[in-house]
């Protein structure tokens, strides 16, 4: 789950046709670069003039299962997308109002903590037990 993408003060907003056609393509696929902490790469949205064809797909990592895709959003940054339209889209994606999302941030931030705390426990095993690639690995 992307939190917050687009919410950049220092960028002036898009269309509303921009934001709808990301967001509808951010509930299918995960896609880099959405979030200000991308905003000196190349692929950050705001400078790709606004075309959200533009936006990339994130690479998959075989580590992570994706359990739940989507984006929590601020609509205050998206002015103009298209709600209607994308809670009757295809596929129907749900949209879920959180009241709270700091407590949804924590939650999912444990998540992914409690998640590479445990591959890293169970690396840790395979190493101490001689399992492993067949690589070389040097200590």
């Amino acid at each position: 789950v992307e939190f917050e993408p687009f919410t950049d003060p220092e960028v002036p907003p898009c269309a509303g046709d921009f934001y709808t056609a990301a967001t509808r393509r951010a509930m299918r696929t995960r896609l880099r670069c959405l979030t200000a902490a991308a905003r000196a790469k190349s692929c950050y949205w705001a400078n790709l003039q606004c075309d959200a064809t533009q936006l990339q797909p994130r690479p998959p990592n075989p580590t992570e299962a994706t359990l739940l895709l989507g984006i929590l959003v601020n609509p205050k940054y998206m002015p103009g997308c298209d709600w209607a339209g994308l809670a009757l889209g295809a596929n129907a994606p749900k949209i879920v109002l959180l009241r709270r999302s700091n407590l949804v941030k924590m939650a999912v931030s444990e998540i992914t903590r409690i998640t590479a705390r445990r591959a890293r426990a169970k690396q840790s095993l395979q190493l101490k037990s001689g399992e492993h690639d067949g690589a070389a690995h040097i200590g």
